[in-house]
């Protein structure tokens, strides 16, 4: 189905406001009805592209990806920036705009594990890419030790991911997701980088 310019604006409204609502209230407490009045538009329209709140939560999430990898492409393109900044960035990415909500990760897993794992198996596969995609790059620019096992430190981050970025685990810790982020990203890469002298 081809959208038009309207449409295609009409439909991202829908997920924009929807998303807010999902991550404000969570996703139970939102009803169709609450997207509906935050937009001004009726039941039809929503239903004219969605058949249900799932289908709804399913393409926020497909959107959010698609976000991602372009911001993702841009950090390992962009020359601006360090080697341990593009890391970091990347890692804080693929954590991505969920993460900073942990009860929005903690809902999508208990209502929907099917979208949940779905989005879960994307990352496992992308990360490790990822990571190793920025190595080598360090790795041309003598940055990063090039006897450094790319594929095993793409591993080691997915790891360490998810085994602490977990919704259950986050809220737990005694610090929020960026401050997680930060201590896995120190810890894995403090001794990959080439001294300077």
């Amino acid at each position: 189905m081809v959208l038009e310019p309207s449409e295609f604006d009409t439909k991202e409204r829908i997920l924009k406001v929807a998303a807010s609502l999902f991550k404000q209230l969570g996703f139970s407490k939102v009803t169709i009805d609450d997207i509906i009045s935050n937009l001004k538009i009726s039941k039809k329209t929503v239903y004219k592209y969605f058949k249900s709140k799932k289908q709804i939560m399913s393409a926020i999430i497909k959107n959010e990806r698609l976000m991602i990898n372009a911001e993702i492409q841009n950090i390992i393109d962009d020359q601006t920036i360090s080697i341990k900044e593009k890391l970091k960035n990347i890692v804080d990415l693929h954590q991505d705009k969920q993460s900073a909500d942990v009860n929005f990760l903690y809902d999508l897993k208990n209502k929907f594990p099917d979208i949940y794992n779905e989005h879960r198996e994307y990352k496992r596969k992308q990360l490790p890419k990822n990571i190793e995609k920025i190595i080598e790059i360090g790795i041309q620019k003598k940055e990063i030790d090039s006897n450094i096992n790319k594929e095993f430190i793409g591993l080691l981050c997915l790891g360490a991911a998810e085994a602490i970025l977990r919704p259950e685990v986050l809220r737990t810790l005694p610090f929020n997701v960026s401050e997680a982020i930060d201590e896995i990203f120190n810890t894995i890469f403090f001794g990959i980088f080439i001294r300077k002298e």
